[in-house]
């Protein structure tokens, strides 16, 4: 990672199914990206830089170092979804989040409790939680909302829908 990057979507996921959703939406968006001939680098279109990580545990904490913002992209599986649902994932609910529920070992609710007690988090931090069925694709579509999403949330002139930060500056 070259640099501080303004804004950094980390798309969290492993190879597996329906937990590459993360991935998916992070790749979507930086191919969506990369025409914008605003400081296009590496992925890196406009001061967003996008990463994927493998069930990133602690590392987490180090792949948010020096970004201002971060919008984590996640899937959130539910047995038996019967449609893909993209959203907000409010602080609230990562509280109540356990690793049990996670298959990245230590899970993201934990790695960014343990950020917030070490004072490692961005200024800024935002989840993206994309709930779909373990066992079945993600529907048409998912992908592209969940891209829809982080493009509202980093448009200047869509203030209001940008999600509230985890933690604030």
């Amino acid at each position: 990672m070259s640099g501080a990057a303004r804004i950094r979507v980390i798309g969290i996921g492993s190879p597996f199914g329906a937990d590459r959703i993360g991935w998916e939406v992070a790749e979507a968006l930086r191919e969506r990206l990369a025409p914008d001939p605003i400081g296009v680098e590496r992925g890196n279109a406009a001061g967003v830089q996008i990463e994927l990580a493998d069930r990133p545990g602690v590392e987490l904490l180090h792949l948010m170092d020096q970004a201002r913002e971060v919008i984590l992209v996640d899937a959130i599986l539910v047995p038996g979804a019967r449609r893909a649902r993209v959203r907000w994932v409010e602080r609230a609910e990562l509280e109540a989040c356990s690793s049990s529920h996670s298959s990245h070992g230590l899970g993201v609710a934990e790695a960014l409790a343990l950020g917030e007690v070490l004072a490692r988090l961005p200024p800024r931090l935002a989840v993206l939680g994309i709930e779909v069925d373990p066992d079945a694709d993600a529907p048409a579509g998912t992908v592209a909302a969940g891209v829809e999403m982080i493009l509202g949330a980093l448009s200047p002139r869509i203030e209001a829908e940008r999600p509230q930060p985890l933690v604030n500056a």
